[in-house]
């Protein structure tokens, strides 16, 4: 079987996604962004470990490290060492802290402004449809 020709084959130049990695230490905490469907908006998501339980006079460890993860502001179980719907896309905390800022916003005014209302964080677990959202 005869190898292609050498110039055949493009080189991938696509950027590389950034490995999305969990925190390793307790009072870390990583900040991400994710989807709770398929084509829907992105929402805020933090990973953190705590510290375990200590002894107050010898400081000795009494129980284990605990994972806490959090999607747009609520608690999601952790099964072994990662959150449930990991891999999750890495992101700064400027970003995390934006988006849940207007998650947060969508959320309190939907019922009062139709602005509000139609913005897709208003319900992230409805699909946007691309068809019907407004062209900038």
């Amino acid at each position: 079987m005869e190898t292609p020709a050498q110039g055949l084959r493009r080189p991938n130049t696509a950027p590389r996604r950034p490995v999305a990695q969990l925190p390793i230490r307790p009072g870390e905490t990583r900040y991400f962004k994710t989807r709770l469907v398929k084509h829907g908006p992105h929402v805020p998501a933090s990973v953190s470990i705590v510290d375990g339980d200590r002894d107050p006079e010898t400081w000795e460890l009494m129980s284990d490290w605990k994972m806490v993860a959090e999607v747009n502001g609520r608690p999601v179980p952790c099964d072994g060492w990662e959150p449930r719907g990991w891999p999750w896309q890495p992101i700064d905390e400027a970003e995390y802290s934006d988006l849940r800022r207007l998650s947060e916003w969508a959320r309190t005014y939907a019922a009062v402004s139709p602005e509000a209302a139609a913005h897709p964080l208003a319900n992230p677990r409805r699909p946007i449809d691309r068809a019907a959202a407004p062209i900038f």
